[in-house]
């Protein structure tokens, strides 16, 4: 099952109709890495692929939007503020929630990855 699927189903199971929700997953056997190179934490491809296939397990389901770090880039990235939406779905007022819930007609305004969320200390072993 594919990592898109498996999220939609979760939320699913939550039974909520409206709302923002935030999941956590991990995923085993990646076929990428943290490397450092010229003192830059990077995710890149892994030299040896793992043996077993790659598998995703969920932490959490959240009933609130991401951390602000995570939002913010998403905001100013593709123009949709996930605490504003998810306030406006508490009050029911569902035609600002669809009003903001589009992204910017042009597209993400610029690339970002938040990869700073964890200490790659704890991923290894």
């Amino acid at each position: 099952m594919s990592w898109p699927s498996f999220g939609t189903r979760c939320i699913e199971a939550c039974v909520r109709r409206d709302g923002v929700f935030h999941l956590e997953a991990r995923i085993a056997n990646s076929s990428m890495e943290f490397t450092t190179k010229d003192n830059v934490l990077d995710l890149t491809e892994r030299c040896v692929l793992a043996k077993e296939k790659p598998s995703v397990w969920l932490i959490e389901v959240d009933p609130r939007p991401p951390g602000i770090e995570v939002s913010d880039a998403l905001k100013h990235t593709y123009g949709i503020d996930y605490w504003g939406v998810g306030l406006l779905s508490g009050l029911q007022d569902r035609q600002r929630v669809r009003q903001l819930s589009h992204t910017f007609l042009q597209g993400p305004q610029y690339w970002k990855r938040v990869i700073d969320e964890m200490d790659p200390k704890d991923l290894k072993g």
